[in-house]
């Protein structure tokens, strides 16, 4: 199925060992059948606390954002500087983790390291058209310097941004995923991932391949990891609604699937609270505002979709999510970060 896209070789041991430990994700069901249209499971909206301010930041681009667990978190921004700055989401401010010039706003990802340590990860595509990566190590989560991704190097047509996302039972396996440009410095672009081990080095990470299923984009992907393994991606379509693929790894997903018929103006957002559905964010055609849906992956149709508060937005939402939380995130009209917590 060739699918129209619209703005907003792998280790094989190591990815047999990441399909191993996801079990039976039922990836593919239904065959990206658009006539099954069962809503999924609505969110309560009532448990929206609010947009609330995030202070002593301000910025030129959308936050990136991951939630490791109820009382761990990063936000992540592009700041006026253009480098990446980070804090924990609270009063104690940003700091710059690099002196790098990013175009992107960063997509932030949790992992573990040798000692289960919890660590964190930031990746952005440069100004001079590279995929970099930038992590936390030791005790201290100090910041290392930014490197480019194996094979993300300025000449390889990266564009828009890219997005993370840690595999479930792993510590250091990550897959990144970038958009590439199909002609130089023009859309439409294509979705490619790359499957890495952020302890190892650059020997352990694979080589860049195409996400399946024909898709064609114009904006950054959304990733995320699902609880217990498996892997969702999304994007918004040529018909401004949004599309997402599924598998054991972004290598593996059978094809993309139309979620519901509403369209939208900007990329989505995903996240996942547990391994059977996900939730959906972005921002409905003409209205500056954000929605959310929740997806059921064995059966998806049209969401439910809520509108979350009256905050209104410049960009593309974030979202981060544990099994009992979920936050929102967005890029304020006065350039500061605000977020919306659900509990």
């Amino acid at each position: 199925m060739n699918v129209l896209i619209k703005k907003g070789a792998v280790g094989v041991s190591m990815l047999a060992a990441l399909s191993a430990c996801s079990g039976d994700l039922g990836e593919g069901e239904n065959g990206g059948d658009e006539s099954v249209a069962t809503e999924a499971s609505a969110l309560d909206m009532a448990k929206f606390h609010g947009w609330e301010q995030i202070p002593n930041g301000v910025f030129a681009s959308g936050p990136g954002y991951a939630k490791h667990d109820n009382t761990r978190a990063l936000v992540c921004g592009r700041g006026t500087d253009a480098r990446v700055w980070c804090g924990k989401g609270d009063s104690s401010g940003f700091q710059p983790i690099s002196s790098v010039l990013v175009s992107s706003r960063p997509s932030v990802s949790s992992y573990l390291d040798e000692t289960n340590t919890q660590q964190w990860a930031v990746v952005a595509l440069a100004q001079n058209g590279a995929l970099v990566i930038s992590v936390t190590r030791g005790p201290s989560q100090s910041w290392g310097p930014f490197r480019t991704v194996p094979g993300g190097d300025p000449d390889k047509g990266f564009a828009h941004g890219v997005a993370i996302a840690r595999m479930a039972g792993s510590n250091g396996a990550v897959f990144v995923v970038g958009a590439k440009r199909e002609v130089h410095n023009a859309d439409p672009v294509r979705y490619y991932a790359i499957l890495g081990d952020i302890m190892r080095g650059a020997q352990s990470w694979g080589t860049w391949q195409e996400v399946p299923g024909g898709g064609i984009f114009l904006s950054a992907p959304a990733a995320v990891s699902l609880p217990g393994g498996g892997f969702v991606l999304a994007g918004e379509g040529m018909d401004l609604r949004y599309w997402y693929a599924q598998g054991t790894t972004p290598f593996t997903t059978a094809g993309w699937i139309p979620i519901g018929s509403q369209t939208f103006d900007a990329a989505p957002a995903v996240a996942a609270r547990n391994s059977t559905q996900f939730e959906i964010v972005g921002s409905v055609s003409g209205d500056n505002r954000y929605v959310v849906g929740t997806v059921t992956r064995a059966n998806p149709g049209e969401p439910s979709w809520g509108t979350i508060g009256n905050g209104l937005f410049k960009s593309a939402p974030t979202i981060g999510a544990t099994s009992t939380r979920l936050d929102v995130l967005g890029w304020g009209m006065d350039n500061m970060f605000y977020i919306n917590r659900w509990f």
